[in-house]
């Protein structure tokens, strides 16, 4: 990807000059034109750098007002402006007007062969989507494909100087849109890209502050990463811290979409990337069940990791049936609460009053339906080994919902 802050590394743009909307020199530019004349904004689709000569507007210099405001309407990334004949210098005005809207906004010499430029940017960027294309093949053919090849995908990953030989793991973040932003138009789907692309690069720019190569490729609703591991107490620790930073910083951006992410065990050979796979997709599924935070690592779930390595889900089902069958059918039949109170008293068994407070219930109501339990369970909730047995089935029940 080509940020805007990193335009005058490219050689034909040595005498860019930023003089305005420096705020938004993070965006990423998809693609570059040229345009002389207002009407042809709509044209734009979003993220991409705007040149302008400004000869289709003449001594009008009034008109480059509603053309900033139209390029921050569209999304545009970002406007060059040629400065010479016909815009002989930017009014004040329209720089603090970029400023304003964090339009980041350049001037360039006259001088400057506008072919040459826009030749080099693109050419920057094709190269750039052949790269991330062939990273997001290796990936998807690592976790998705027939991985039958791992040395091929090992050679193609080393000509990015990429060493796949080394142990990693899968990373998953996902993107769910807040139920207040369910409307479906042009609109809010424009803007839910817009956001997706924002978690993404921050994903990225998070490994990479963090020191951390990473392959990637992404789905309609999440991202999936290849991370480099060593299994190690302390790579544990810099994962979970890296999770707290994306999910910060997306909360910070005050987003529609929240985030949620999950990861599985290290792996050595490719072919068993699929399974780290597996345990990072449990481990967001239960991030985005849980209430508790929205990040979990596979070998953090406890007996999530025992159930999911359980071969036989119908045993699993039978056993949910024997022990919380009575009480769900109690519960169905009269609109009952007994399976959400027995679980929540679980949670916390020492504290009566908090587990009332938490149900928002009286206490005499908690007891009495805690009694209910017992009698229709045929289970003691002061015997250990029955506790055990009623807390482990609703473990179970928490697994099959997921």
């Amino acid at each position: 990807m080509l940020k805007l802050k990193d335009l005058c590394q490219l050689p034909p743009l040595r005498d860019l000059k930023l003089v305005a909307g420096s705020a938004g020199l993070e965006q990423t530019i998809h693609w570059v034109h040229v345009v002389e004349l207002p009407d042809v904004m709509h044209w734009t689709m979003g993220g991409e750098l705007l040149f302008m000569t400004g000869i289709g507007i003449r001594d009008n210099l009034a008109i480059l007002a509603k053309i900033v405001e139209e390029c921050s309407r569209r999304h545009v990334a970002g406007l060059v402006l040629n400065i010479g004949p016909y815009i002989p210098a930017i009014p004040a005005e329209i720089v603090q007007l970029a400023d304003k809207l964090i339009l980041p906004l350049f001037e360039l010499p006259w001088e400057v062969k506008l072919v040459e430029v826009t030749k080099e940017i693109c050419n920057h960027i094709m190269s750039r989507q052949v790269e991330e294309k062939s990273i997001q093949d290796i990936v998807e053919t690592i976790l998705y494909g027939d991985c039958a090849n791992p040395e091929v995908l090992s050679s193609r990953a080393a000509l990015y100087d990429y060493n796949l030989r080394k142990p990693h793991r899968v990373f998953i973040v996902q993107y769910r849109r807040e139920s207040s932003a369910n409307v479906a138009n042009l609109d809010t789907e424009q803007k839910a890209l817009e956001e997706k692309l924002k978690i993404q690069q921050i994903v990225l720019d998070t490994f990479r502050r963090a020191g951390k190569r990473v392959l990637s490729t992404n789905r309609s609703d999440h991202m999936v990463l290849l991370i480099p591991a060593d299994g190690s107490m302390q790579e544990t620790q810099r994962i979970e811290a890296i999770a707290q930073s994306i999910l910060h910083a997306a909360e910070a951006l005050s987003l529609n979409i929240q985030a949620y992410i999950g990861w599985g065990s290290p792996f050595e050979k490719l072919p068993d990337g699929k399974s780290s796979m597996e345990q990072a997709e449990l481990a967001l599924k239960v991030a985005m069940t849980s209430g508790k935070k929205h990040y979990f690592s596979y070998e953090s779930l406890g007996f999530y990791k025992v159930l999911f390595n359980v071969s036989s889900r119908h045993e699993l089902e039978s056993f949910r049936s024997e022990v919380l069958g009575p009480l769900n059918e109690y519960d169905r039949r009269h609109k009952g609460e007994l399976l959400p109170t027995l679980t929540a008293f679980l949670e916390d068994t020492e504290n009566l009053a908090l587990v009332a407070d938490k149900l928002h219930i009286h206490r005499n109501t908690l007891r009495y339906r805690l009694q209910k339990v017992e009698e229709l369970a045929g289970r003691k909730l002061s015997d250990t080994q029955d506790r055990m047995h009623l807390y482990f089935a609703t473990v179970v029940d928490k697994y099959l919902s997921l």
